[in-house]
């Protein structure tokens, strides 16, 4: 099966066409706040260059953010009209998780400049067994730089935290100073959201069967408040 995959919560923005949950082709490109010119085109372009169609599509996942407001509504959209037409499953995968994939295993922060001194940012535990299976610790929210630095190095499990994406061209050596040699640093090149991440993780919620309509594709505009560390080791404890 074809799956087309969107991401637009940055500049960055990008299409992956995977086949089988394995990508056939990826394109992306700076688009600064083109995002709705650009995005029908790139997409165009994808299909031609494997010789699709996009009747030959059998699903669409979108990077649902946080990140720009223009972006992921662009996306949305576009994923949505698509579901719709066409009458595919629509799968919204958080876009910090697709960032977390690309970082690789152990404890991942992506980081994305929310303006303001805040942060989009979440914690995962991204799977060292080859699948990689991504689990939310704190799921996508909203917070300023200095208390989340507080947060990771008070109640973050034990061991280095991987820290990924843009926002570390602002906050790189403040994250350092706050996490000492906890903090490492993952390669610029793995940094940018990526459409063919966000569609492996699409695909492996489709293969459990976890498709929805394109009611599903609403964008994480502002995140979400994520319950404490604490709390979420009680709540598993009690359904042991």
């Amino acid at each position: 099966m074809l799956m087309l995959a969107l991401e637009t919560a940055t500049e960055a923005l990008s299409v992956a066409l995977l086949e089988e949950g394995r990508p056939r082709l990826e394109l992306w490109l700076d688009a600064g706040r083109r995002h709705a010119a650009l995005l029908t085109p790139l997409v165009d372009a994808a299909l031609e260059r494997l010789g699709a169609r996009p009747a030959d599509l059998g699903a669409v996942a979108v990077g649902l953010g946080p990140g720009s407001f223009t972006g992921l509504r662009i996306g949305a959209v576009t994923g949505r009209a698509l579901a719709s037409t066409l009458g595919i499953p629509a799968l919204g995968v958080p876009t910090l998780a697709a960032m977390a994939r690309a970082a690789g295993p152990g404890l991942v922060v992506p980081l994305l400049d929310a303006r303001g001194g805040r942060l989009y940012t979440a914690l995962y535990r991204v799977a060292a067994d080859g699948t990689g299976e991504v689990s939310p610790l704190v799921d996508p929210l909203a917070e300023s730089a200095v208390s989340w630095w507080r947060r990771l190095a008070e109640e973050a499990p034990p061991g280095p935290l991987f820290l990924t994406g843009p926002g570390l061209r602002r906050y790189a050596e403040e994250a350092r100073t706050a996490l000492g040699g906890r903090a490492l640093l993952v390669p610029p090149s793995r940094w940018l959201p990526r459409a063919s991440e966000v569609g492996a993780l699409a695909w492996e919620r489709l293969q459990a069967g976890e498709a929805g309509g394109p009611e599903a594709l609403e964008p994480l505009y502002f995140g979400r408040q994520a319950v404490p560390w604490k709390e979420r080791e009680r709540g598993d404890a009690a359904h042991r």
